[in-house]
């Protein structure tokens, strides 16, 4: 079995040659590229990209984001014929097991130095959690804690509009729903070569405040040359009331003889965690 993996980051600004000025005003663009592949006993290939671009005035930023996560696996092998004579038979084409997809924007224009107004859409696909298609609109306002080279905190407060559609319909939700969104965006530039960041989404529902979910990314970046860093990060996805799932039901246990007599819906998993330690090829 072998495996290799590739994450690259872009970066592009349009401003003046001043490099303090070229991160805050401007064009800027970031993107990740992420490629792992394994062969032998087990074959799987996963596939990520992520790019945000973000345009930046003295009052104000737009900004916009979009990725994709893809898992595959290569079906098992099989063999036809008897226990002594057979011919193994091998299938190349290879099945889904995660595929991930999301769009966002959003515009900033502040109000006073410390507050600003927002406005955002965003839409996303994770056949892992269920989720067929879900779009968020909405606006609120926010504040700008402290915004310079080394420290970066802001957070925001805003009313959404959200559609959601499951892979399987629960009765007892519905597709159309009003939520609040709760939001932080901190960085910190420990030393010269070593920086932290952490994003964290909250939503909660405007009429049941146990129907609540969030999304948070936390992320350490190690700069190992001026081409060549490290990063390692941590990402939850929790949803207190998960979307369902139609698992094979048995009669008994399958190890003692069981067999299988239908299927079942049941809830899935509330929290789904996504850990990455990458080597980010800084062009």
């Amino acid at each position: 079995m072998f495996g290799w993996a590739l994450q690259a980051r872009a970066q592009i600004a349009t401003a003046e040659p001043n490099r303090d000025e070229e991160r805050k005003l401007g064009w800027s663009n970031a993107a990740d590229f992420g490629f792992v592949r394994t062969s032998g006993n087990s074959s799987t290939s996963t596939l990520t990209f992520d790019d945000k671009l973000t345009r930046a005035w003295s009052n104000a930023e737009l900004s916009f984001r979009g990725g994709a996560l893809r898992t595959g696996t290569e079906d098992d092998p099989f063999a036809i014929g008897t226990p002594d004579d057979f011919q193994i038979i091998e299938d190349d084409s290879r099945e889904l097991d995660v595929e991930l997809y999301y769009l966002s924007g959003r515009y900033d224009r502040d109000i006073t130095e410390r507050w600003f107004w927002v406005a955002g859409a965003g839409w996303d696909r994770d056949s892992n959690a269920g989720i067929e298609n879900r779009t968020v609109v909405y606006v609120g306002v926010g504040n700008t804690w402290r915004d310079d080279d080394h420290l970066r905190f802001k957070t925001d407060y805003a009313i959404t509009f959200t559609r959601r559609i499951d892979e399987i319909e629960d009765p007892e939700r519905d597709e159309n729903l009003s939520e609040v969104r709760l939001s932080w965006e901190y960085m910190h530039q420990f030393v010269e070569n070593t920086r932290f960041d952490s994003d964290f989404i909250f939503f909660v529902y405007g009429s049941d405040a146990s129907d609540n979910r969030f999304n948070t990314i936390n992320a350490v970046t190690t700069n190992v040359t001026s081409v060549l860093a490290l990063r390692f990060s941590l990402q939850l996805l929790y949803q207190n009331f998960p979307t369902l799932e139609e698992i094979d039901l048995f009669d008994l246990d399958p190890s003692n003889g069981g067999i299988q007599i239908g299927s079942a819906v049941v809830p899935r998993k509330k929290l789904d965690t996504v850990v990455k330690f990458s080597l980010v090829l800084i062009l």
